[in-house]
């Protein structure tokens, strides 16, 4: 059986021209799909601790912890917020023996917000002029608080010989090293044995 040239360059330019357009729509589906890698890794909690130095009774914490959760309800990509009082921490995070109380957030999804780090650094401006407070909030993997990136523990026997060491740490820490935030250090606040 022999077919026409005709029929047969005819065929082979219909596969031709077939076949990008093909291409064309399984791509388009495949990349409709696709995941961007940023929303994979993006957090959907937060957890903001409330950290102070000072010794307040549950009253006097309560009208600054308000006045810091309405400040956190102004920020852009934050869908809900729970309050805890006292040093519980929030979804399972290592909080600070200072920790007074606590805000859970559920960010809102990832297309409908900014990226969670300009969230939080957001409620670290907000929150800065409460006086009193300060705010620390741990880095989130996998939507679980992933701890500090640096533990130091300094020890001795004297007191007033570690004293001065923490603090030529943490100066060194919180202006000299760069870039980090949420520093903190366990000796007790001054006259508060």
């Amino acid at each position: 059986m022999s077919y026409p040239p005709t029929i047969v360059i005819t065929v082979m330019i219909a596969s031709l021209v077939s076949a990008p357009i093909f291409m064309l729509i399984i791509g388009s589906f495949i990349a409709s799909r696709h995941v961007d890698e940023d929303e994979k890794a993006a957090p959907e909690f937060g957890t903001v601790n409330v950290i102070t130095r000072a010794n307040y009774s549950p009253v006097e914490i309560r009208d600054p912890l308000i006045e810091m959760e309405k400040e956190i309800l102004q920020v852009h990509g934050i869908q809900d917020v729970i309050m805890s009082f006292g040093g519980s921490g929030g979804l399972g995070s290592r909080s600070s023996p200072d920790t007074v109380g606590s805000f859970n957030l559920q960010l809102m999804p990832y297309n409908k917000r900014v990226k969670a780090e300009e969230i939080f650094q957001d409620i670290r401006t907000r929150v800065a002029d409460i006086s009193g407070l300060d705010v620390q909030i741990p880095a989130q993997e996998d939507s679980q608080p992933a701890g500090k990136a640096i533990n130091i523990r300094v020890e001795g026997t004297v007191y007033g010989d570690i004293s001065p060491t923490v603090a030529k740490l943490r100066d060194f820490i919180e202006n000299d090293l760069g870039d980090t935030i949420d520093v903190e250090d366990g000796h007790p606040a001054p006259n508060i044995d």
